[in-house]
């Protein structure tokens, strides 16, 4: 999850890069908007035991790192479009090694290194398909909170169904299936 939502962010920070030297200041924004979304919509919340674990230990401590690199980053991407809460968000996150603010820092430049569209390609597959469950039981007026005996995925792509049997146990507590008696066929 840490390395999928690093790699999000290089990405985001590559197409807001492009599109900025494009001139094309909308352009620019629809992928700020997108990892905002992304952010708080899965990984904070796939995270939240992470953060609220009342032991400090390795996980906790990756989870915050990771969590604080991209809201830096996301920060100073952002900082042309809306200043003022950038600037909030900076100086919640500025070390003391860091400029004073945002605006005084050098815009980011693209980190290829922390890339990995397999990884980004595996969990839009996977939010893809949760999305679709979602879709499915608001359709049938079935409650998140009812749980589903099992789950049955129904694809053509032998890669994606490969992917959606690896990562089996996010599909399963997001679309909230008894684990118990989970069969999860593709």
């Amino acid at each position: 999850l840490d390395q999928w939502v690093l790699s999000v962010c290089e990405t985001m920070v590559m197409q807001v890069t492009a599109a900025l030297e494009a001139y094309d200041m909308v352009r620019a924004i629809a992928p700020i908007v997108e990892f905002i979304d992304t952010l708080n919509n899965w990984y904070i919340r796939r995270s939240r035991r992470r953060f609220w674990k009342s032991e400090n230990d390795g996980d906790k401590d990756e989870a915050y790192a990771t969590l604080n690199r991209v809201l830096t980053r996301l920060s100073l991407v952002a900082a042309p479009f809306i200043p003022f809460t950038t600037e909030a968000i900076y100086q919640n996150l500025r070390g003391k090694d860091m400029p004073e603010s945002v605006h005084l820092c050098d815009y980011p430049e693209y980190d290829e290194g922390r890339r990995d569209e397999e990884l980004e390609w595996k969990m839009a597959a996977v939010r893809h398909a949760v999305s679709m469950g979602r879709a499915l039981r608001n359709q049938y007026n079935l409650k998140t909170r009812q749980p589903l005996k099992a789950i049955h995925l129904v694809t053509k792509d032998a890669k994606e169904r490969a992917v959606l049997l690896e990562m089996k146990d996010i599909l399963t507590e997001e679309l909230n299936v008894d684990r118990k008696s989970t069969r999860l066929n593709s």
